[in-house]
């Protein structure tokens, strides 16, 4: 079962919106390639909550990924398996395609020394158990969106030798595309070069996400991402809309861009700075 809301629970949950626990957090970021014989799909979480972490390392929880669509599948994780592969005969992916984590407990679980709840629980933790095979916690969704010509592709570049500019961002139907008059600027000999290509990235999120928002404000001063059109007549808009979902955000703001970059990327700048770095420590 999918939870794309959030579900009432007599016990603690961890979810991206629980009032549950003080830090909760539990985001899933989906990364889908195939092989022409399966769906290869390449994993990221971040589970902010100390208690359930250590649930999880010591055996007493496991992580369930879920893929529900045509063909519903879901599988429990090895600790620390990243890449989850199911041959393509097994599951169909469509645009309702939906991918979500579970949490499920492995043995009797008691809160009595959970440090993390919120104050509702302090009176009666020392109560609290809950049985073997019980979710405890569950993430944000990742929906697949079969675009019809560049599904899983969000960036895209191009030389082009008579363009005046060194750089410079086109926002194509479907994609972010970087353009280059330099083959050299795409710093491929570079080591680093993955994380380096991240100050191209955040300009290229940048207009596009302020182009997203041009389309989908109604000159609101924040905008409820519940009342945005699920289905953007752009493809490239729908990408932006379901890394926006996907992160579990619920109100963007106009004004705040690099803000919300900040939320739906993987630590863009951080990673350019550290690659900045570690090229400056091998010429030293």
């Amino acid at each position: 079962m999918i939870y794309n809301k959030d579900a009432a629970f007599s016990y603690p949950i961890l979810t991206n919106n629980s009032n549950s626990y003080k830090n909760s957090s539990f985001l899933l970021d989906v990364n889908l390639l195939d092989d022409n014989d399966n769906f290869i799909f390449n994993i990221s979480y971040e589970i902010e909550n100390n208690f359930i972490k250590e649930l999880i390392n010591n055996n007493k929880a496991v992580l369930i990924f879920i893929v529900q669509s045509k063909d519903n599948y879901f599988t429990k994780l090895k600790n620390g398996q990243k890449t989850i592969i199911i041959p393509k005969n097994r599951i169909s992916m469509s645009n309702s395609t939906v991918i979500q984590l579970h949490i499920q407990s492995l043995e009797q679980v008691s809160f009595i020394d959970c440090k993390e709840l919120t104050q509702f629980y302090d009176k009666y933790k020392d109560r609290l158990y809950i049985n073997k095979h019980m979710l405890l916690g569950y993430s944000n969704i990742v929906k697949y969106q079969g675009s019809e010509n560049k599904p899983l592709t969000l960036f895209e570049t191009s030389i082009a030798k008579n363009q005046d500019a060194a750089f410079k961002v086109e926002l194509g139907s479907e994609t972010i595309i970087l353009k280059f008059n330099d083959e050299n600027l795409l710093m491929r000999s570079s080591v680093q070069n993955k994380n380096i290509m991240n100050m191209y990235l955040y300009n290229g999120l940048y207009r596009a996400i302020e182009k997203f928002i041009e389309v989908n404000n109604s000159d609101e001063e924040y905008i409820d991402v519940d009342t945005i059109n699920t289905n953007q007549t752009n493809g490239l808009n729908q990408k932006i809309l379901d890394l926006i979902i996907n992160k579990g955000i619920e109100e963007i703001n106009p004004d705040d861009i690099d803000g919300l970059i900040s939320k739906i990327s993987n630590k863009l700048v951080e990673k350019f700075v550290n690659s900045i770095e570690g090229i400056v420590n091998c010429g030293d």
